[in-house]
């Protein structure tokens, strides 16, 4: 939450502000309150009030968590990845098998999550809470997406045909949408951060030979995976278009950790820094530039695109490439330098989650300002 967002909460509130959110989060003193009553351990605010709880977690804990993560990073359309430690993860998974079942087609393979949606009313319009644990590297993470409408539904069954066709579901909240979209207005929510592939990147997912496993499961390739997909696929090209190519693209990812020669293993960078990854991208983006435009190409410009399908693909999703490198370098800037990205989610730790906390309640604090 920044400043802006704080001060339209802030007595007299903007005019927005009752289209946005429910009666519980129309003001300031509200939402300090809740914040209070929510995550008041030892004096200061903490999520561990219930992440920490060994026992009787309820649907409103969950919900609890949501606003603590939207506090931290607001969005209009998005989902959360908050990363569990290994010391709860025990008590967390018992909480979230207690919720009741609802269908989920959002990342794991199992298409069953948790509804946390009892009494849920906090982003207007929005009905749903869907949960779900995921595991990745060797961590846990608490899913967390609030949606419009309960899963099977025609509104739902609309959203997710859309989302299938353009990349994202249909909006819900047009007011919250038009505040979020309007730069002037500066509140800082995001429009969209989620983790459901654009339908360019997922095309970039299957030319990179996960067309059977995305079209049967979901998004469920890591960015960490996605990259040592287009690793090995560089490779393939730079064995085939000449040895100038290959050189360049074993010079530049040498230093990153992967080795000269051979094809790497999907999980080569599972413990690899964010930062390190985002640059590994980077160079495939700036290889597949050199092959296809570089006057040493062994074929004409046009033999060479037609040949090669990721490239092809690589060049429609630049914009959703270029995008995960920035939220990788974020992650790293922000110290999630192991964390497991999937696409444009949020992901935050406890740490992070509790400074957008304590930001959020001083902010709310302050009196009524005119700003520019």
């Amino acid at each position: 939450m920044n400043k802006y967002l704080a001060n339209a909460l802030r007595s007299p509130q903007a005019e927005w502000v009752a289209d946005a959110f429910y009666e519980d989060f129309r003001s300031a003193k509200q939402w300090r309150s809740y914040l209070v009553n929510h995550f008041t351990s030892n004096g200061r605010l903490d999520v561990g009030t219930i992440l920490d709880k060994e026992r009787g977690w309820r649907p409103v804990d969950f919900q609890a968590l949501y606003v603590a993560c939207w506090t931290y990073k607001p969005v209009v359309k998005g989902s959360y990845m908050l990363k569990i430690e290994d010391g709860i993860r025990e008590t967390v998974r018992r909480g979230y098998n207690k919720l009741p079942s609802r269908w989920t087609s959002h990342l794991h393979t199992e298409n069953k999550g948790g509804a946390g949606s009892n009494g849920w009313r906090f982003l207007k319009g929005y009905h749903e809470l869907l949960i779900q644990m995921e595991t990745a590297n060797g961590s846990d993470y608490l899913f967390l997406k609030c949606e419009g409408h309960p899963a099977i539904s025609v509104s739902h069954i609309k959203s997710y045909i859309h989302k299938k066709t353009h990349g994202v579901g249909l909006d819900v909240n047009e007011e919250l949408l038009t505040v979020a979209s309007d730069q002037e207005m500066h509140v800082g929510i995001n429009v969209r951060r989620a983790e459901n592939y654009s339908p360019h990147y997922k095309t970039l997912m299957q030319e990179l030979g996960k067309k059977k496993h995305i079209k049967k499961h979901g998004e469920v390739v890591n960015v960490r995976e996605a990259a040592a997909l287009m690793v090995n696929a560089a490779r393939e090209t730079g064995r085939q278009e000449g040895d100038d190519h290959k050189r360049w693209l074993a010079d530049q990812l040498q230093p990153h950790g992967v080795p000269r020669h051979g094809n790497i293993r999907e999980d080569h960078f599972a413990n690899t820094q964010a930062g390190r990854v985002a640059d590994v991208l980077q160079i495939i983006f700036d290889y597949a530039k050199r092959v296809l435009y570089s006057p040493m190409t062994s074929r004409g410009l046009l033999e060479v695109w037609n040949r090669w399908s990721w490239m092809r693909a690589l060049v429609a999703a630049q914009l959703d490439v270029q995008s995960v490198i920035r939220e990788l370098r974020k992650d790293q800037q922000r110290g999630n330098t192991n964390t497991v990205r999937y696409f444009e989610e949020v992901v935050v730790t406890r740490t992070q989650v509790n400074h957008g906390l304590v930001k959020a309640h001083r902010l709310l604090g302050l009196p009524k300002e005119q700003l520019l």
